[in-house]
């Protein structure tokens, strides 16, 4: 039913709901893995050290390769749909996807 409103100007309630759903989803999951103890994979005894990285030291081609694999596969696909119900001509459509 939401899938039938033909003007982004009356969803953008629907994106404010969306906003706070993804950040809700954000700050939980970080809440559950700082109070995580001990992976169930981690020995039982002795010390663990979670090795984890925040920076690591890639060169300049596999950073490149790793930031522009994430924006080429994510970027512009949930706007394809919205797109054609805002066009002026709707005919149009296959061309600026073809272009895009």
């Amino acid at each position: 039913m939401l899938g039938s409103i033909r003007k982004l100007s009356r969803i953008s309630w629907l994106a404010w709901i969306g906003l706070v759903c993804i950040l809700a989803s954000i700050f939980t999951v970080t809440v559950a893995v700082e109070a995580q103890d001990r992976p169930a994979t981690a020995p039982k005894y002795g010390v663990w050290v979670a090795d984890f990285k925040i920076t690591n030291d890639p060169s300049f081609s596999k950073a490149m390769m790793a930031v522009s694999s994430l924006v080429l596969a994510y970027a512009g696909t949930p706007a394809f749909f919205s797109i054609v119900a805002e066009m002026r001509d709707p005919r149009h459509y296959t061309r600026s996807l073809l272009i895009c």
